[in-house]
């Protein structure tokens, strides 16, 4: 069984595919063949955590009550264990990862949190986002020679496109800043999500809801670059004042190579300019 901590070692890469448990430290102690299930439903059912926990809490309970009307004995001793969504949830994150980071290089370690605790998960994300996002640049970016596919015109190319169907709830504080060497100072926001009870994170918890610093959206340099006739875009590149009251993501920029391989992908906190195009571009080359 594998438990939450620092695990070093050549043994480790081999212990973590052949073990049957998996456990990040509390008494939940969780059979592989669970995230196993759940990853086949997530591809081919597209389950979500809430509702594959829900049914299999049902199915348990049901199994449970089938027994107990056979037996007086299976009633007195048999307690059903149900599942806890969201330590299902994080649990499964921190086993994603591990399989991850294996897949992706030949690396023998990683480290993972001594529990779930949200503030300790949360810690330990940002600490490893950079590193796994340059993984699956790296290995997706370089599927040509990596995966030796086969084609000549794999990775030969890409298309940059943006899908504004897939947000979330984020701080409604629009003017935060990536500093760049080539750009300078661009507008992305903020994509912290916001805390209960407010429409801010924690970090900008100190804005009020009438605060002209959350109202002053700052807008891009670009801001005035409309459809162009002669490219025939017809894409509106103008950020609504508006939008400074949104409190929710406005999608994400995906990288496409030809044959379908999805590459990188970043977040949208604000609307899809060409400059936060750009940004994107160079840290993806970087």
């Amino acid at each position: 069984m594998l438990t939450g901590g620092r695990v070093v070692g050549s043994d480790w890469k081999t212990a973590f595919k052949q073990t049957r448990y998996f456990s990040v430290g509390g008494k939940n102690v969780y059979d592989v063949a669970l995230f196993i299930h759940f990853t086949h439903q997530v591809i081919v059912c597209r389950a979500t955590f809430r509702g594959y926990t829900s049914a299999y809490n049902a199915t348990i309970y049901d199994l449970s009550m089938m027994q107990d009307e056979r037996t007086s004995a299976v009633q007195q001793t048999f307690q059903p264990v149900f599942l806890d969504r969201q330590n299902f949830q994080s649990a499964f994150l921190v086993f994603g990862v591990c399989q991850f980071k294996f897949f992706m290089n030949n690396s023998y370690m990683i480290e993972i949190p001594f529990s779930l605790d949200k503030v300790a998960l949360k810690r330990w994300c940002e600490g490893i986002k950079k590193e796994m996002w340059k993984l699956f640049v790296i290995m997706w970016g370089n599927h040509k020679e990596t995966r030796k596919c086969g084609s000549s015109t794999c990775s030969s190319c890409f298309v940059v496109d943006g899908q504004q169907k897939i947000d979330r709830p984020i701080c409604r504080f629009k003017n935060v800043i990536k500093e760049n060497y080539e750009l300078g100072d661009v507008f992305v926001g903020c994509g912290e999500t916001s805390i209960a009870g407010s429409h801010f994170c924690d970090t900008h918890s100190y804005i009020g809801g009438t605060s002209t610093e959350a109202d002053g959206m700052i807008l891009e340099e670009d801001n005035d670059c409309l459809d162009n006739p002669v490219s025939d875009c017809n894409m509106s590149r103008i950020e609504p004042e508006t939008n400074d009251k949104r409190l929710t993501s406005c999608g994400v920029l995906v990288l496409f190579f030809p044959y379908g391989i999805i590459g990188p992908f970043t977040e949208l906190y604000r609307s899809e300019s060409v400059r936060r195009c750009l940004l994107f571009l160079l840290e993806t080359l970087y």
